[in-house]
């Protein structure tokens, strides 16, 4: 497969997670800073997070999901559902 492809593709992931994971946070009317605290990080952290500075990884993932009261499930599913509309926007040029 083509790594310019793969690259696209993860960025496009990350992005997709990362405003998953902010709008779910929005949407229970939790703070960057409290939800920081519930986890014992600090809000740059959370921030960097949803603004694709950093990677998420799954022990990550499923430490907010906790922290939130969310069930991981429901969260995997919006972002895939999120990444499925229109999986090929990823590789278009306009998607820089």
């Amino acid at each position: 497969m083509d790594p310019s492809f793969l690259e696209k593709r993860r960025a496009r992931l990350e992005r997709v997670i990362a405003i998953v994971l902010a709008g779910t946070r929005n949407d229970l009317d939790v703070s960057q800073r409290e939800l920081a605290a519930r986890l014992g990080w600090t809000r740059n952290v959370i921030a960097n997070l949803e603004t694709w500075r950093r990677s998420l990884s799954l022990c990550d993932f499923l430490l907010i999901a906790n922290a939130l009261n969310v069930n991981p499930e429901i969260v995997l599913q919006r972002i895939l559902r999120w990444e499925q509309e229109d999986p090929d926007e990823a590789v278009r040029p306009s998607a820089r």
